[in-house]
């Protein structure tokens, strides 16, 4: 077991027995490594204690989602937007979006996740891609964001009300009183302009989750937002 497995499974809650996580290339951005989980996880019968608890405490870190896989991408493609910027990255899971923006330029990046492990899991795929990321686990009010960060990054954030409600709240707050232009990905709405104004769809990709989760094929498809100046 590395200090990274230990760090994170030592108490085995939300996990399953024999844990394990791997360096991996992403295969949509190869020039990005993150510890994920192998494709033969679970290496074990899974118990319903064990799958109780990991369904109340998902390990969301140690997958890269298609909407981070797919943000990274389209940072990748428009390496402008991030270039002697600070950023945000907020619901980080595994990190990548605030990796591919230091990668690509970042002056500063801000991973923002509510799980204390997946805190863990940013700082350990930021050494893994030697790049520094800093981390929290609560949002910076838009005061503080205007101040002191350029971009703000959101990937699959909208499949709980608490995410969604997020948005809705930043989107129409700065649109009236400004702040820094959001980038969001999204696999579960393709529309999320006709009911927010605010945002501006610019692009779509096929990505699935990486290990691949068996989701279904309309998930694959990620749209991408960035909220109107």
């Amino acid at each position: 077991m590395s200090d990274f497995d230990a760090q994170l499974f030592s108490d085995k809650q939300g996990v399953l027995s024999n844990t394990r996580v791997e360096p991996r290339l992403l295969p949509q951005v190869p020039q990005i490594t993150l510890w994920l989980l192998g494709d033969d996880f679970p290496r074990s019968s899974v118990s319903e204690e064990e799958y109780l608890q990991a369904m109340a405490s998902p390990p969301y870190w140690a997958f890269c989602w298609g909407g981070g896989q797919a943000l990274a991408k389209y940072l990748y493609e428009h390496p402008d937007l991030v270039e002697n910027k600070r950023v945000v990255d907020f619901g980080a899971g595994s990190g990548v979006v605030s990796i591919a923006a230091m990668l690509q330029g970042g002056s500063a990046a801000l991973a923002v996740d509510c799980d204390p492990k997946a805190l863990v899991a940013v700082e350990n795929n930021a050494k893994l891609n030697n790049v520094r990321v800093a981390t929290t686990g609560e949002m910076p009010s838009l005061d503080k964001l205007s101040a002191g960060w350029d971009m703000i990054f959101a990937a699959d954030i909208c499949y709980e009300e608490l995410g969604l409600d997020w948005l809705e709240s930043y989107v129409n707050d700065s649109v009236v009183l400004g702040g820094p232009e959001l980038v969001l990905a999204d696999s579960r709405y393709s529309d999320l302009q006709e009911t927010m104004p605010g945002l501006k769809k610019v692009a779509r990709y096929r990505v699935r989750t990486f290990p691949d989760l068996d989701e279904a094929e309309q998930f694959d498809w990620v749209t991408i937002y960035r909220t109107v100046k």
